[in-house]
């Protein structure tokens, strides 16, 4: 066997010559498919090579990127501390900050009240005389001027007393010197002239209707949920269960039995037998009338219920 067997192997090996056949490999076709293989590993090693190439070129793009992480971060760390000189000097211009008597502790109210008659005095006025017009004595009087004029003390030393102020501020001062001045004089315009002045009613407290609200939505949610309640009705188990669920906790919000609900809605059912003039055959009216008598009477609901109740049902949709 010659070198050029040995390195090809079985595909230049000599096989056994058939009738008519002459003997003896073909070395000739076993190296064009090797060379067909080697320019096909040539082609992938070229590939692989301008893979590397984009490799390292991105890998130098990310060095001089990581390069710039230091400046970035000495960047953000000068504006950190830029930002925070600027909180600290808001939260120590006490001047510009507006505030209203809502945030003015009663115990420092006459001193602060004291120290904004005399800026009314010694600048609004002195800067501007008309303003003595429309701003009347009464002003201490009207909780509402007070608090414009808080606002106007604190615009002011925002556009002349601190050392950033820019013309812009000026000019929203003087906007809104007009505007407050304007609702002052509006307000005050039926104010006796002899300083007398009635005091100001003490502020409305909602809770009361706030807590009326919430217990007619509660019995929005006990209509609505009440309908998959109903005996036939058509709906799946676990639909009526999870109402169940739902009107169970609407009804313990509100404080509510089953059986007082119930009594309830008989009372709506009795109502219309009890009015004046009720087309129903008057034996029908008669028990009508002595069960709904029957009902208050016995203290299992109350008025306001029933109110609540029928308030209730105009706010349910059809369908829902």
């Amino acid at each position: 066997m010659t070198g050029d067997e040995k390195y090809l192997g079985d595909i230049a090996r000599p096989r056994t010559a058939g009738p008519g056949e002459s003997s003896g490999g073909d070395i000739g076709a076993a190296v064009a498919i090797l060379a067909s293989e080697q320019g096909e590993t040539r082609a992938h090693l070229q590939e692989l090579r301008d893979q590397l190439g984009d490799v390292l070129q991105d890998l130098h793009k990310l060095d001089q990127r990581t390069g710039d992480i230091p400046a970035l971060e000495s960047k953000i760390a000068a504006l950190a501390d830029a930002l925070d000189k600027l909180v600290r000097s808001d939260d120590d211009d006490s001047d510009t900050r507006p505030r209203d008597l809502a945030h003015i502790a009663p115990e420092d109210r006459e001193q602060v009240l004291g120290d904004l008659v005399a800026w009314v005095r010694d600048v609004l006025f002195v800067g501007w005389p008309w303003a003595a017009a429309s701003l009347a004595p009464c002003w201490l009087e009207h909780p509402d001027i007070v608090n414009g004029v808080l606002w106007l003390r604190a615009a002011y030393a925002a556009a002349y007393d601190t050392a950033g102020a820019r013309p812009h501020a000026a000019a929203d001062w003087h906007r809104w010197l007009d505007d407050v001045m304007a609702t002052a004089e509006r307000r005050t315009e039926g104010c006796p002239e002899d300083g007398s002045h009635a005091v100001p009613p003490a502020p409305r407290d909602d809770s009361e209707r706030l807590r009326a609200v919430v217990r007619r939505d509660a019995f929005v949610k006990l209509h609505r949920f009440r309908e998959y309640l109903r005996p036939g009705a058509p709906y799946p188990p676990d639909v009526v269960q999870a109402a169940r669920e739902e009107w169970d906790k609407a009804a313990a919000a509100v404080g509510l039995t089953e059986d007082a609900y119930n009594l309830l809605a008989e009372l709506h059912r009795l109502a219309p037998y009890t009015q004046n003039g009720a087309p129903y055959p008057p034996e029908d009216i008669t028990a009508a009338r002595a069960r709904y008598s029957e009902i208050t009477r016995s203290g299992a609901v109350t008025q306001e219920d029933y109110r609540t109740f029928v308030a209730a049902l105009a706010r349910v949709r059809p369908g829902t």
